[in-house]
Order: C-alpha cells, then structure tokens, then sequence
C-alpha cells in the first residue's frame, strides 16, 4: 500500500513509503524513476492498486492494535482482529 509521508518520506527515504507498491514489484527500478514508474502501474493495475490517504502514523498505531494474528485457515489468510474481525 502506498501511503504518503511527507517531507520525510520523499526527502530522507526517497519516497520508497510513497512508492511502496512498485518496490514490491519491480525493486530495481531506481528511486528517481519511482513517481513516474507509479504512475505507470496504477494504469496496469487498475482497481488491484491500493494507496491510504490515511497519516502514517495513525495507519501504523492502527495497525499495531488492530491486526493481532494470521489464521492460517484454507486458501486466503487475513489478519484477524482481537475482535474477530477479518480484514485484507
């Protein structure tokens, strides 16, 4: 999932949070190609693309208590939370 991250991400980190789908699946493609190389998969991947707008921050301490475990059940496995609820 793409998110943004501000100054700090495009600066520090070259933007590999901002990027982050592309680096998973093309990782050799230099971080000053990564924006236009985004751009370029988004087309390709159509709805299967995931980018949050949500502040990083929030999107990791979210992530931290909601998504506890994996339950390695049949074809497709999620996290699952405390609650029992099922997210992708």
């Amino acid at each position: 999932m793409d998110r943004e991250f501000g100054f700090v991400g495009r600066t520090l980190m070259h933007g590999i949070i901002e990027t982050h789908v592309l680096h998973h699946l093309v990782s050799r493609i230099p971080f000053y190609h990564a924006d236009e190389a985004t751009e370029a998969i988004k087309k390709v991947m159509g709805k299967s693309y995931m980018s949050d707008q949500t502040p990083f921050f929030t999107a990791l301490y979210r992530t931290a208590r909601m998504c506890q475990w994996v339950a390695d059940e049949g074809d497709v496995v999620l996290f699952e939370t405390a609650n029992k609820v099922k997210t992708q």
